[in-house]
């Protein structure tokens, strides 16, 4: 079976883990057996570097065709889907020349990929899945929601990447499967380094903006560090609150905060296995690939009750706080600290293993692209 995905960003050798969540899937179709193609339409601003152009090539053993230049997503939003649609359509027929059948299209989040998914499925008569994963839908924001509900219903099917986001997409009639996002525990795994030093680090690591609520975490970590001299917070990432951030640790008088900005994906494993807890109070998350991930490495997480952590962490691999809620926050950073040797483990791996594994992904999509395609056959 072909399946073409369809997306507006995609890793590549210069932006390793844009949208990594993505390839994941497409990496573990692949090794299923799936002949898996890309269409990334990339309308990203200038902000984000990257490759300008129409081109093909090969990431990791996944072909790529990409057509890349800076829009202004956010004011335009109807010349966006129109950029959209018509690129779609217009590369949609280039890839079929080369490629030959598609036989299923699963477009990765319905503004943008979604809408050119659907414009595809009216002119070839294509099967769409389209797949959510968009925080903003967290958010309650009725009016975002309400104008890609005919896309939504247009769709074959509509996969959402948590139960959280599912009650919010079926309040408005959608109906839609849930299949989490795909952890690579081969990646992602305990890896032994000895006796660690008498320090305790805390890990953080997202997009550098509010809704991550990296304030809390630093403000929160302040006051633990008075108490608990030997720990440690560092944090990784890139975004538009760098600087406030860093700026904040400075007038706080705190020493053991250390930024480290962006690393490669394929990096993290190493350093979730280097700390001893992960600390994401996010305000809103559909998923949390990043909780996952660091739990797979065998530390405990705390995440804020944000949607989708509450998909991952549960009182077996951390613990789950109040929104905002600095002195919760606070009192599950010393709990943690205080309870150590609580965890263990190759225990954590295994639940996400378990849950959230290359095999139970494939085994999800599989059943619902076969359902798909005996249809129409």
């Amino acid at each position: 079976m072909t399946v073409l995905i369809i997306c507006n960003g995609y890793p590549s050798t210069l932006e390793p883990n844009i949208y990594i969540f993505i390839h994941r899937q497409a990496l573990a179709l692949k090794k299923a057996g799936y002949n898996v193609v890309i269409l990334d339409i990339d309308l990203r601003s200038f902000r984000w570097k990257r490759k300008y152009g129409c081109y093909f090539e090969k990431y990791e053993g996944i072909e790529v065709y990409r057509i890349s230049f800076p829009f202004v997503t956010t004011m335009f939003p109807r010349i966006y889907k129109f950029l959209n649609v018509q690129i779609g359509l217009k590369l949609f027929d280039k890839i079929i020349k080369k490629v030959g059948k598609i036989d299923l299209i699963n477009a990765h989040f319905v503004k943008g990929a979604g809408q050119a998914a659907i414009a595809i499925k009216k002119k070839h008569n294509k099967l769409v899945v389209i797949t959510e994963h968009s925080s903003k839908i967290m958010m309650d924001c009725n009016k975002l929601v309400e104008q890609f509900i005919p896309y939504y219903k247009a769709a074959d099917k509509v996969i959402v990447v948590s139960e959280a986001l599912k009650v919010k997409l079926e309040r408005y009639g959608i109906t839609c499967k849930t299949i989490a996002n795909v952890i690579d525990t081969s990646i992602f795994k305990v890896i032994e380094h000895g006796d660690k030093n008498s320090s305790f680090t805390y890990l953080s690591v997202g997009n550098l903006i509010y809704r991550k609520r990296f304030d809390l975490t630093i403000r929160a970590f302040c006051k633990l560090h008075e108490k608990y001299k030997n720990t440690n917070l560092i944090i990784v990432g890139e975004g538009p609150l760098d600087s406030q951030l860093k700026l904040l640790a400075e007038k706080l008088k705190i020493n053991s905060v250390t930024f480290i900005g962006g690393i490669d994906n394929n990096m993290m494993s190493e350093l979730y296995n280097k700390c001893d807890c992960f600390v994401l109070p996010s305000d809103y998350e559909t998923f949390g690939v990043v909780y996952a991930e660091a739990i797979s490495c065998g530390i405990p997480a705390i995440a804020a009750d944000n949607g989708g952590s509450k998909e991952i962490i549960d009182e077996r691999n951390g613990l789950i706080v109040p929104r905002d809620d600095i002195n919760a926050l606070y009192k599950a950073l010393e709990v943690m600290y205080e309870s150590k040797s609580k965890y263990n483990k190759y225990k954590l791996h295994k639940i996400i293993e378990n849950k959230f594994g290359e095999m139970r992904f494939v085994n999800q999509i599989e059943e619902l692209y076969i359902e798909l395609v005996s249809r129409v056959k």
